[in-house]
């Protein structure tokens, strides 16, 4: 009966929900079931089942199940780029996901080319200067930054963080996250005086 009163894509608040209050087996029972709908109502290679596996790919890597998270991830990339082409931003979104699924590993040199291809797509589809942008920016730094490749990773902190302070304001919680990850990228490259500038310390 809930599955007629709710559409199947809104259960995923449901799911979402579940899984924060840590109650993952009820969490993974139903995102199970709704993916099963999802499937049967709009096709295993529609953007909606797609969004479903990157759902459950989501709630499985929560849980440390990284290779169920892996496959569902690469599934659902599959499926995007086939029913909306490479360059559509789900394509980059799904992209984002799978390589920070990496690099929670510490596999840094699979997350680079996913994050370098996502940022390439934004970049087409939304423009240089979208927030979007600037968010894959910050986290093909992030990587770098994590690999030590600290002159790779400056230049991608400097126009994310004009990116978001231009089109999003100095306070936004966007923002003052790219803020703090260029004033510790600072850190890490051995200037204080710039990482302390960076963050307003006095």
């Amino acid at each position: 009966m809930a599955d007629t009163v709710t559409p199947p894509m809104q259960r995923w608040e449901e799911i979402a929900s579940l899984a924060n209050r840590g109650e993952y087996a009820q969490a993974t029972a139903l995102a199970k079931e709704v993916l099963a709908l999802v499937e049967r109502e709009k096709g295993r290679n529609h953007p909606d089942t797609a969004t479903s596996l990157s759902n459950m790919a989501s709630l499985c890597g929560h849980q440390g199940e990284y290779s169920l998270a892996l496959s569902s991830y690469r599934r659902a990339l599959e499926i995007n780029v086939s029913a909306l082409g490479e360059y559509h931003p789900n394509v980059a979104a799904t992209l984002n996901n799978l390589a920070g699924l990496y690099r929670e590993q510490g596999e840094y040199s699979s997350a680079l080319p996913l994050y370098q291809r996502a940022l390439n797509i934004v970049e087409a589809a939304l423009g240089e200067d979208h927030p979007t942008t600037a968010t894959a920016m910050d986290n093909l730094a992030g990587v770098y930054k994590k690999q030590g490749e600290y002159l790779l990773a400056l230049p991608l902190y400097r126009r994310a963080l004009a990116i978001h302070e231009s089109a999003l304001g100095k306070n936004h919680p966007s923002t003052e996250l790219t803020r703090d990850n260029f004033a510790h990228l600072y850190d890490k490259m051995g200037e204080p005086d710039k990482a302390a500038a960076l963050r307003g310390d006095e």
